[in-house]
């Protein structure tokens, strides 16, 4: 059976099942993915820049209406990740210009150092966020399971102590056991990307 896909460059007919077909919906499946794990880096990307959270949350919003629309296009991309923070670039610029907020007195150039600002944290973030979880992975079950239940769903630890058949104190000092083992495994795993 055939099936057409649309791209800026007209329409590309292949087998179902084709290699090419199988090579576009994983470019695809890697773009979706992609995107979604930028959604809050791209955020604070755009909030870094504009004045209000609601204006952020709309210009990620048209960011979105983009990347979607562009997504044929994109998703073969080499630096995929620097694309994306481009079209959100532009969407900042796009959306201050209809505002015409620059008129609020904001220099250009400080604009464009707080874009780069947020970009570079950004991108620490999510070294941080990896480092996380590879450490969570490397806990012991039951600990990952209590760090789940009291920041994941936000029981206390009464609750947990309740749960667990033990007493408050003791899941306190078991979440401070588990909470250092967290830090300094991130930050060995941080200086051990650093450092390759």
């Amino acid at each position: 059976m055939l099936q057409r896909h649309h791209s800026t460059r007209g329409c590309v007919s292949t087998r179902r099942g084709s290699p090419r077909m199988h090579d576009v919906d994983q470019q695809l499946e890697r773009y979706v993915a992609t995107v979604i794990q930028l959604q809050r880096s791209l955020y604070a990307f755009i909030l870094a820049q504009l004045p209000t959270i609601s204006e952020a949350e709309d210009v990620l919003q048209e960011t979105n209406v983009v990347l979607w629309a562009k997504r044929l296009e994109f998703s073969a991309a080499d630096n995929l990740r620097a694309m994306i923070f481009q079209v959100a670039r532009y969407q900042v610029l796009a959306h201050r210009k209809r505002r015409q907020w620059d008129k609020s007195g904001f220099d250009r150039s400080l604009i464009e150092l707080l874009a780069s600002e947020a970009r570079e944290r950004s991108d620490g973030l999510d070294g941080k966020r990896r480092a996380m979880a590879q450490c969570l992975e490397r806990l012991r079950p039951q600990d990952r399971k209590m760090i789940a239940d009291r920041y994941g769903r936000g029981l206390s630890g009464k609750q947990l102590g309740e749960q667990l058949g033990r007493t408050a104190d003791s899941v306190f000092h078991s979440l401070h056991r588990i909470r250092t083992a967290l830090i300094r495994c991130v930050r060995r795993t941080l200086a051990i990307e650093e450092n390759t």
